[in-house]
């Protein structure tokens, strides 16, 4: 086995799948929606464009001389390189399989020793993926065998996983053809192309993109480097967005089209941009038609026209049953709610709590009241003609048609499919939610005889048509509150070292000068950016470790470059052990708030474990953040960051599906770790505390599988991130 193993770590021939992933952002590090990504093959003499809602590219690396070992390359059983590697604890694997029958996996050790093997797994024709969990380190083989074919590939793990296993996770979409995979019906998968242009790892890439920003068509700054494997790409643009303004429209997508080639308005409320406009889309983004109904079902996809004239579909959209508006998703309650559904690419059908989160935020600004009254909010969600006009009650919406619509949500009189068919038109505007309710769904209306918004508790039947306003996948900041909440903090006095606009901290500075973003969460005032000074406050000097292995210590103040890389600094921070987080030990504190300066910039501190548990009970507590309403502490995709993360097939974890990430605005980048080497970049965001002793100490995690934040008591010598709270 070991002559077999040494002989195979120079074989090349298997290619290793390498995954470039972009995102853009104006000259405030504001989210840009993309319009195309064009990447250049410089050295191969290739280009691809990716367009919007595509975002990533997939190459296949020919090299793989150190990844790769293959036992008998073989056309029906071929097993791709794992990903990530090398890992920590747990990591995936595609497994292609050309011939129906029974496999079976094996993993060994660097001594021939077998350490897990799954027997008998049935597999039809297709590419499998599967979830390999290893508890310590070391350099493993995993081998697929099935009649008398075999292909294996070459793992190192840094160990921590909790026991050996292989889970079966199912098929795996992939192809070799240049094509779009969009997102469906609320899946984990990412819009992506994959290529068949040939790369090799050190070929020169050029990547730049373009957007449109204040109206106008913008060009990303060039990124020109040598490419060795997959990573992740902000395209930097000179322009600045517009400040959200409420009733506007969002500053990085002012219209959107669906596949019939509509278009439609957006608005800007809160930390959410919606549609301004129903939706009048007669296929699903996936191309699949929906038939025009006459009747009511339960399994068919239909829509149906406002007063059941064609006419009405370009002024009031068209109205869908729940089958339509669901596309085959599960019921979510969650926000965003992550059901595609009927609506464009990168925009979904908003949950019950996303409506809440709507109505509670106009509720929540006297500017949208009815006779002072919160409640009274009708009038300013409802379109300012078309009312029916009968109506006796004070702020109701068909009484002085004039006044209504201050939010310009323009809400519109379409009716409903109803058990007797077609009726109320120019009575209700009747909006579906994905949050079903026992055997019906959930939905809001505007009457016109009314003054208040309608929730009825027990829902309607899902055969009934109603209209639906879509959602945008990623909001200015995220969703909760409003989008100045997610980007400052409030203030009396700023600092020296802060500025502030119309009473809130917009931006922190630290003694070299970075710039860092806040945000608000709770009563809590966070940096929205890891740390990346070089200094303590009073001008005293870091040292930055060694980018080899070297001996750990808690005595030497160090900070390091994540993945040993300086360009990471930018985007992920710097990575400190917990001496030079905390700077002087003896301070460790687990009060609230710390205390404890630390590395922190002037006006700010090193949160204790209490002030983590503090922010993490109140995320917990808010029912938009949840992710699972079964699960209370599954709020680790409200604290992550919408890029940056490797791809996980959990639901509810951090990399499950990235454009549903960030409620809370946190932005939580997964920069790793730095424990005798570093590792993790892409999998996990471990932040420092300021709870502990020179042996170990609190950290707060957040990892790429996990649907929660984990909390434990690491060495002291290793580093991690560093978040800072106001005093």
């Amino acid at each position: 086995m070991l002559l077999v193993m040494a002989c195979g770590f120079v074989l090349t021939g298997l290619a290793q799948t390498v995954t470039l992933t972009f995102s853009g952002r104006d000259a405030q590090n504001h989210y840009v929606q993309l319009n195309q990504v064009t990447v250049t093959n410089v050295t191969r003499g290739w280009q691809e464009t990716l367009f919007w809602p595509d975002t990533i590219l997939t190459m296949q690396n020919s090299t793989g001389i150190d990844d790769a070992v293959e036992t008998r390359y073989t056309t029906s059983l071929q097993l791709s390189q794992n990903n990530p590697n090398p890992f920590i604890g747990t990591t995936h694997v595609n497994l292609m399989v050309a011939d129906a029958g029974m496999v079976t996996l094996e993993i060994v050790d660097g001594n021939g020793k077998i350490v897990e093997t799954r027997h008998g797994t049935s597999l039809q024709p297709s590419t499998h993926q599967f979830r390999v969990t290893l508890s310590h380190a070391g350099t493993y083989i995993l081998t697929a065998r099935q009649n008398g074919e075999s292909s294996s590939i070459k793992m190192v793990c840094h160990g921590g996983g909790n026991g050996n296993r292989i889970e079966y996770m199912g098929t795996h979409l992939e192809t070799r053809c240049t094509t779009s995979i969009q997102t469906r019906r609320g899946t984990s998968l990412q819009p992506q192309i994959i290529t068949t242009n040939p790369f090799q790892s050190g070929d020169q890439m050029e990547y730049v993109g373009t957007a449109t920003i204040g109206g106008n068509g913008c060009e990303s700054q060039t990124i020109s480097q040598q490419q060795q494997g997959s990573e992740s790409f902000q395209l930097q643009f000179d322009a600045t967005l517009p400040v959200p303004v409420d009733g506007q429209p969002c500053p990085s997508t002012p219209t959107l089209t669906d596949i019939d080639g509509n278009v439609y308005s957006t608005l800007q409320m809160g930390g959410q941009c919606w549609m301004k406009e129903n939706l009048r889309a007669t296929r699903f983004a996936d191309g699949t038609p929906l038939a025009l109904g006459e009747e009511h079902s339960s399994t068919e996809s239909l829509y149906y026209y406002p007063d059941n004239n064609t006419a009405n579909a370009a002024t009031y959209g068209l109205l869908y049953n729940w089958t339509a508006v669901m596309h085959g998703a599960a019921s979510s309650n969650v926000s965003p709610s992550n059901v595609q559904g009927v609506c464009p690419d990168g925009w979904h059908v908003p949950s019950s709590a996303e409506w809440a989160t709507l109505t509670g935020y106009v509720s929540g600004r006297s500017q949208y009241w009815c006779d002072g009254e919160s409640e009274n909010i009708a009038k300013a969600l409802a379109c300012n003609s078309g009312w029916n006009t009968n109506a006796v009650v004070d702020c109701a919406v068909g009484l002085n048609q004039s006044s209504n619509d201050a939010t310009h949500f323009s809400g519109m009189p379409t009716g409903g499919f109803v058990s007797s068919g077609v009726a109320n038109f120019g009575k209700f505007a009747m909006f579906w939610t994905c949050t079903a309710v026992g055997n019906n769904a959930e939905s809001y209306y505007l009457a016109y005889s009314t003054a208040m918004v309608g929730h009825p508790t027990g829902g309607y039947e899902t055969t009934y048509g109603f209209g639906v306003r879509c959602v945008r996948d990623e909001g200015n900041g995220g969703g909760g509150g409003s989008a100045s909440d997610l980007n400052s903090c409030p203030v009396a006095s700023p600092n020296a070292n802060e500025t502030a606009s119309g009473g809130r901290i917009t931006e922190l500075r630290d003694y070299d000068n970075n710039s860092y973003r806040v945000v608000k969460i709770g009563n809590q005032c966070w940096m929205k950016d890891n740390l990346r000074t070089k200094h303590y406050a009073d001008g005293t000097s870091i040292s930055q470790g060694s980018n080899s292995m070297f001996a750990l210590t808690t005595s030497i103040s160090y900070y390091f470059y994540p993945d040993g890389n300086t360009s990471n600094a930018a985007v992920y921070g710097l990575l400190y052990n917990w001496k030079a987080a905390i700077r002087t030990i003896s301070n460790a504190s687990t009060s609230n708030p710390s205390g404890v300066q630390g590395v922190c910039p002037n006006g700010w501190h090193l949160p204790s474990e209490a002030e983590y548990t503090q922010m993490t009970d109140y995320v917990q507590s808010q029912s938009e953040y949840v992710c699972n309403p079964n699960y209370e502490n599954y709020v680790a995709p409200a604290f992550a960051s919408n890029e940056g993360w490797m791809s996980s097939g959990i639901s509810c974890a951090p990399g499950n599906n990235l454009a549903a990430n960030n409620a809370t605005g946190f932005s939580a980048m997964p920069a790793g770790q730095w424990a005798q080497d570093p590792s993790g970049i892409t999998q996990y965001a471990s932040f420092w505390g300021a709870s502990g002793d020179s042996s170990t100490a609190y950290s707060w995690n957040l990892m790429v599988n996990h649907p929660y934040p984990v909390v434990s008591y690491d060495m002291s010598e290793w580093a991690y991130s560093v978040r800072c709270v106001r005093n």
